[in-house]
């Protein structure tokens, strides 16, 4: 019985030992290909870069600072909608970034007919403000908002003196939450259907078919959102309202 725990022991000892090499192993990979990538990238070999980057998210890395590397190696291969897609996906991550935001607009204005989304007035302006937020953030603010209310009520129960201005602190606060909570499930919403077009032009048709009639353009770094749909094609809209088919190798989600 002691040989058979002693053997147990010692087996289990070396499975550790081996999946802790692995593991470090593996932390070493990222390093060593960002290490690469930066030779690569001062070399202005940007296809071998951008191969390299994309090994890492196919691998699972993900970061604010990977895509924005990532969309900065599309972006001097002259690859204008890929650059777009990756500095997007970057701007979730750290969207305060004060590079990443000037690499974003100048891209951005290299595209040849862009077309903002024009929001309604509440929900521009909650928008305007959770621009520099990640969701997480937002999350957060909203929480803040909600014990704050909580702390009010408790606070009106309790302190007499607090009771006068109770009422409108109270019905403030609500009115703010929910409109903060529905804007923020609209931006969840489009975030989710956002795509940006990776071709250098696409002819949305009124109908899923080749055949059908051009509804109008969209050209390479245009943002659309996705209707979801099975097969080739896909239903999207632009950000002034147009709908049209296109099909799916059109576009790269967000």
């Amino acid at each position: 019985m002691k040989k058979i725990s002693l053997i147990f022991i010692v087996f289990t000892g070396l499975f550790f030992t081996v999946n802790l090499c692995f593991s470090e192993s593996d932390a070493l990979g990222p390093k060593q290909i960002f290490s690469e990538v930066n030779a690569l990238y001062g070399q202005a070999k940007y296809g071998e870069a951008i191969n390299k980057y994309e090994e890492l998210i196919v691998r699972g890395f993900e970061s604010g600072n990977l895509y924005y590397n990532l969309g900065n190696c599309y972006f001097k291969a002259n690859q204008l909608g890929k650059a777009i897609l990756n500095y997007e996906r970057a701007r979730r991550l750290m969207p305060r970034d004060s590079d990443l935001r000037s690499n974003y607009e100048y891209a951005r204005s290299s595209v040849k007919r862009d077309i903002i989304h024009r929001l309604p007035f509440y929900e521009r302006i909650v928008y305007n403000i959770t621009e520099n937020l990640t969701i997480d953030g937002v999350t957060v603010s909203l929480s803040v908002v909600y014990i704050f209310i909580i702390l009010t009520i408790i606070a009106a129960i309790y302190l007499k003196p607090f009771k006068k201005y109770a009422n409108f602190i109270v019905l403030v606060l609500i009115i703010t939450f929910i409109l903060c909570s529905i804007a923020f499930r609209n931006k969840i919403n489009l975030l989710n259907r956002e795509a940006i077009i990776t071709v250098e032009n696409v002819e949305v048709k009124f109908e899923p078919s080749e055949k059908a009639t051009t509804h109008f353009t969209l050209y390479e770094g245009m943002k659309v959102y996705v209707f979801p749909s099975n097969g080739d094609w896909c239903k999207v809209e632009r950000p002034d309202g147009k709908i049209g088919w296109i099909k799916k190798s059109s576009f790269d989600l967000i």
